[in-house]
C-alpha cells in the first residue's frame, strides 16, 4: 500500500477518511480470502443527508458470483445495503486516486486547524473526534 493516507494509522487511531478504513476492510476481506477490490466516485450522495455530496472509496466484493458494496463507514452498514448512491463512473482506486484525495481533503483540515488556532476552540470533532455510528 501507498504511504499516503496509512490504513493502519487510521485504525490505530480510530479515525480516517473512506480510502483509509475501507483499505482496512479490504484488507480483511482478503485476508478470509474473498475476491474484493477498492473502488471510487468522485461524487456519492447520502449518509442520511440528502445535501451531503463529496467523494468516496469503497469496497466491492464477490460474494456468490455478485459483486456488491461494502463499506466501513458506519457501525450499522450492510453489506450490499450501501448508505449511498454514486453520482458519477465507479472507478478502480489506483496510486493516483489516493494523492488526489489526499490533496483535496488537506485545506478542509487545514481551515479547521487554523480556526481552532484562532479563535481558541477545540479542533472539529471531524479532525481529531472519535467515530460513532453517524
Amino acid at each position: 500500500m501507498a504511504s499516503v493516507g496509512v490504513p493502519e494509522r487510521a485504525l490505530a487511531r480510530g479515525r480516517g477518511w473512506s480510502q483509509q478504513y475501507n483499505t482496512v476492510l479490504l484488507k480483511v476481506l482478503q485476508g478470509l480470502g474473498f475476491d474484493a477490490r477498492l473502488v471510487h466516485a468522485a461524487r456519492v450522495r447520502g449518509f442520511g443527508h440528502p445535501w451531503w455530496l463529496a467523494g468516496h472509496t469503497w469496497v466491492r466484493v464477490m460474494i456468490d458470483g455478485h459483486e456488491v458494496d461494502a463499506c466501513a463507514s458506519r457501525l450499522d452498514n450492510v453489506v450490499g445495503r450501501s448508505p449511498f448512491v454514486p453520482l458519477t463512473p465507479v472507478l478502480p482506486v489506483r496510486l493516483s486516486t489516493r494523492w488526489a484525495v489526499a490533496l483535496a481533503l488537506a485545506p478542509f483540515v487545514v481551515v479547521a486547524v487554523w480556526r481552532s488556532w484562532l479563535t481558541g476552540e477545540s479542533v472539529a470533532p471531524w479532525v481529531y473526534g472519535p467515530r460513532g455510528t453517524t
